[in-house]
């Protein structure tokens, strides 16, 4: 089932506001809005954002999700992106020698979770496909992630936790 407009809307308030957020306290953050690469490793798409803080730099992908399915089988709350964009972004990581990190705003929630792309490479559950991943899909349990800010789900302001406790990089 394809997105509707007001979730595809969602999403890039999301991704906007992470980024508005990062410029605010100081940090550098460039978006690739054409996630590819070009060059010898062309075709691998890119994570979300590339963020400079504090004299490290990192990958960060941003996904805003209305809600975690519900795995039948195990009855365990999880989140999950198409295997595709996941196997580049770990090969991303390899190639550029930075970390990730997944970073999901719960619509259903308000809560913003974050995990480094190596933690999730441990626990995740590769699906082979269905109508919405053709292509197969990783899923993670959302009791993985590590609370990293919230939004108020009647007005949509956010807070993401750069700088304060964790830091990411």
């Amino acid at each position: 089932m394809p997105l509707t407009e007001g979730q595809l809307r969602l999403g890039r308030l999301f991704e906007s506001e992470f980024e508005r957020q990062a410029h605010v306290r100081g940090y550098h953050v460039v978006g690739i809005k054409a996630p590819i690469m070009t060059g010898p490793y062309r075709g691998y798409r890119l994570p979300d954002f590339s963020v400079l803080a504090n004299g490290r730099c990192y990958w960060n992908e941003v996904k805003y999700k209305t809600t975690a399915t519900l795995h039948r089988k195990t009855d365990v709350l999880e989140h999950g992106i198409d295997l595709p964009n996941w196997n580049d972004y770990l090969a991303i990581c390899k190639l550029s020698g930075l970390p990730g990190y997944l970073t999901i705003g719960e619509g259903h929630t308000g809560r913003i979770l974050t995990a480094s792309f190596e933690f999730l490479a441990r626990h995740g559950r590769v699906y082979d496909g269905c109508e919405h991943f053709t292509q197969g899909a990783i899923f993670w349990a959302a009791a993985i992630f590590r609370e990293w800010g919230h939004f108020d789900l009647r007005t949509g302001q956010m807070h993401f936790d750069f700088g304060a406790g964790e830091r990411l990089a």
